[in-house]
């Protein structure tokens, strides 16, 4: 499919809520196909992200039937990402991405430190093969935050339960948003996924956007006894202990 045909839908879906809810699997399928050929290129990600959110509102069922069609499509359509620790302390050193292409070779995200800023404003056609995988991922994970957007508890699952292969889970993204070796475009897209996965979900309650603007500088000691009493659930009753933050997000965020 080339950049045309591909700009057209995007077009036709873009802001097109009627589009958006009459869209069947077999159409979705279709578009999902498109990533089987050889050259993975970010525009045709882009193409389904704009089904899974229409003027701002997520699209549940799109969100839900892109994302199972991603994760269990036979032939790799997405970029896989491991996180390199330090040896003896466990600290977070890197990020190095495994393309979806076959025969491709690795590469670390700390190598793109200086270059992302630039390379967000290129265009597809100027850059060369390893930059325009370093971007298919970081619209890989663009794409993860539209299809958890609304907090869709299907999508927020399986993204949850495969977070190690995408370089998703919660320690891994606490660490490279922490990292300044990383590139601050990705460190962008881990924010947002750390508040799509872990944070704006379930129990909690939903919060306006105004009501995120530094929102820890609300925080102080003592802040459960002078607010009502009301059952909380954990989100993190099934994570393992290791992997638990070490303060609880859902006191902080009450």
């Amino acid at each position: 499919m080339n950049f045309k045909a591909v700009k057209l839908l995007r077009e036709l879906y873009f802001s097109n809520r009627m589009l958006c809810r009459v869209t069947k699997e077999a159409e979705v399928s279709m578009l999902v196909d498109v990533l089987k050929q050889p050259r993975k290129l970010p525009r045709y990600l882009d193409m389904l992200q704009t089904m899974c959110v229409c003027d701002g509102s997520p699209m549940p069922v799109n969100q839900s039937r892109v994302l199972r069609l991603l994760l269990e499509s036979k032939t790799p359509l997405l970029h896989t990402a491991r996180v390199e620790r330090d040896a003896k302390t466990g600290a977070f050193k890197d990020v190095i991405v495994t393309p979806a292409e076959s025969g491709a070779k690795e590469f670390r995200l700390s190598g793109f430190k200086s270059a992302s800023n630039d390379m967000s404003r290129m265009s597809p056609d100027a850059m060369d093969d390893r930059q325009l995988q370093f971007m298919y991922y970081l619209t890989m994970l663009r794409l993860f935050c539209s299809c958890s957007q609304g907090r869709n508890r299907d999508c927020i699952d399986k993204l949850v339960t495969h977070g190690t292969a995408y370089a998703i889970d919660y320690l891994d993204l606490l660490g490279a948003m922490s990292s300044p070796a990383m590139p601050n475009y990705y460190r962008e897209k881990c924010c947002q996924l750390m508040r799509a996965l872990y944070i704006d979900r379930e129990p909690l309650k939903p919060m306006s956007r105004v009501q995120f603007v530094r929102p820890w500088a609300c925080v102080r000691d003592g802040m459960k006894d002078v607010l009502p009493a009301h059952t909380i659930v954990d989100p993190w009753q099934d994570v393992p202990e290791a992997k638990r933050p070490t303060k609880n997000c859902v006191d902080l965020m009450v």
